[in-house]
């Protein structure tokens, strides 16, 4: 397409051969050819995306001619999801192979992954002469990894004398990121005062010394949870120490018949009692720090025990007596 010139001759055929020669200019123009594709920068957007800065992709042609063409957005089979997307112009064009890169695909939406990660829209391309393309584009939406939240404990109660390691409650999370894993620890900050009487095993608290509700009957510890790529949440938790009714103590140690000789003890300690018929009793020597040393099960009728203190070092132990969600704890000196 273009200017042509050429010449054109004309002659009278005669014996004189009388000639007559002229220039033409003959303007071609060019058949205008139709985009054949449409093509976007990137095709996919991070699930969190800031609409302040929603750009999404550059579009453009494939266009023979290559003309900067227009776009817009319209309807069609592919088309439902346009509302969650706008096109924008964003400035003079310079031609390329992939002309009309002054337009650019926008976020219209805040996409969240674990709700859906696939849109179907649907673009139009008009390439200034009359000729367009329409084409169904689907934009995936790709995860980002996010905090774990709720972090919370099946239960916050554990009685008074029990020993160390005994399960208080499991702690969990809340995290939509489907299969991620999660690791609880204590740690430092407001509400951590009395972690070091705490540890937790894998998802369990467990406690970390023998309690009396007369001494302290409220703990306060501080735990996080950390997903797999390291993202955290804490929460602050009260454990409540229950109490072990005083009277109910002592009405079990007169109705049993409970007797610790000698005490303080150097080598033997003996224990007897007399058991109501029906009841059983559980008998063990705990150490200060709750480690049961020695223990027996379905202790019934009249008994005597007699415990080789000897090997022990000295210091105060208490022996435990439990039956029928009775408890008796008696202390011992080792001397």
């Amino acid at each position: 397409f273009g200017t042509q010139v050429f010449e054109v001759m004309a002659s009278d055929g005669s014996e004189m051969n009388g000639t007559h020669v002229q220039t033409f200019e003959l303007q071609v123009q060019r058949a205008n050819n139709a985009p054949t594709d449409i093509t976007l920068s990137v095709s996919e957007v991070a699930e969190n995306n800031d609409l302040n800065n929603s750009f999404i992709a550059t579009l453009g042609t494939i266009d023979a001619d290559n003309d900067a063409a227009s776009f817009e957005l319209v309807a069609g089979d592919g088309s439902e999801d346009n509302a969650s997307f706008t096109v924008s112009f964003m400035g003079n064009a310079k031609k390329s192979t992939q002309a009309g890169s002054n337009y650019g695909l926008f976020a219209n939406a805040v996409f969240d992954f674990e709700t859906k990660n696939v849109y179907k829209i649907r673009l139009r391309a008009n390439d200034g002469f009359g000729a367009t393309f329409e084409k169904a584009v689907e934009i995936s939406i790709t995860n980002v990894n996010e905090a774990p939240e709720n972090l919370v404990l099946s239960s916050d109660t554990i009685q008074e004398g029990k020993a160390v390691g005994t399960t208080i409650g499991t702690l969990s999370v809340s995290d939509v990121d489907a299969n991620d894993t999660h690791t609880f620890t204590l740690v430092n900050g407001q509400g951590a005062n009395d972690n070091s009487k705490f540890q937790i095993n894998g998802n369990t608290l467990v406690s970390n010394e023998v309690f009396d509700f007369e001494v302290k009957n409220s703990y306060s510890i501080l735990v996080q949870a950390a997903d797999a790529a390291g993202l955290t949440t804490v929460n602050s938790f009260t454990i409540s120490i229950k109490n072990v009714v005083e009277a109910g103590i002592a009405d079990l140690q007169l109705r049993y018949q409970l007797k610790v000789y000698p005490n303080p003890v150097v080598d033997y300690v003996t224990i007897s009692g007399s058991m109501q018929q029906g009841a059983v009793a559980s008998i063990s020597l705990v150490d200060m720090f709750g480690r049961t040393m020695i223990s027996a099960e379905n202790v019934e009728g009249e008994w005597i025990k007699e415990i080789d203190m000897s090997a022990f070092a000295r210091g105060t132990y208490f022996i435990k007596i439990e039956s029928n969600g009775e408890y008796q704890s008696i202390p011992v000196v080792r001397k």
